[in-house]
């Protein structure tokens, strides 16, 4: 590497007599210091305070699983906006389009199938049961639930 290569080099690095250097840019990031990410804690820096750096990480939400007969769509939704109001996740049944619009077979044991796999998610199920009604679906899901030490609560006595 000739001389010109040691100026591209020098130029590269910061030196005096770069171009890239008379950018405003370039000079507010050779004044900034280097980033270090705030949750590194074990990374010892000054460019956060040491409280910042051992900060506890907030508790994550609680997850709730609703379940129901799809009669009952509209309640669920209901519970759904009440409990993510309050701040709850809410993992709800998948809904198959518009009202009274026919599912396959296979559609609906997907449908099922991915509804258990939601269960394993929350960390709580609620059934939206009117009335005390439980459907063999959600007679299903809550014996999952509760095979999976889950609790279930009930929006009406079953």
């Amino acid at each position: 590497m000739g001389d010109g290569g040691q100026e591209r080099f020098g130029q590269l690095k910061g030196q005096k007599g770069a171009s890239a250097d008379r950018t405003p840019y370039a000079r507010r990031a050779a004044r900034r210091p280097a980033r270090v990410r705030a949750c590194d804690a074990d990374v010892h820096t000054d460019a956060f305070p040491i409280e910042r750096r051992t900060k506890a990480v907030p508790e994550r939400p609680e997850i709730v699983c609703v379940c129901g007969s799809i009669r009952f769509a509209e309640q669920m939704r209901a519970a759904n906006r009440d409990l993510t109001f309050a701040g709850i996740i809410v993992l709800a049944p998948g809904e198959a389009g518009e009202a009274g619009e026919p599912i396959t077979g296979e559609q609906k044991a997907a449908l099922d199938a991915l509804h258990l796999r939601k269960i394993d998610l929350a960390d709580r199920v609620l059934v939206v049961n009117p009335g005390g009604y439980i459907g063999e679906s959600t007679s299903r899901e809550i014996a999952y639930a509760q095979a999976a030490g889950k609790p279930v609560s009930f929006t009406h006595p079953a």
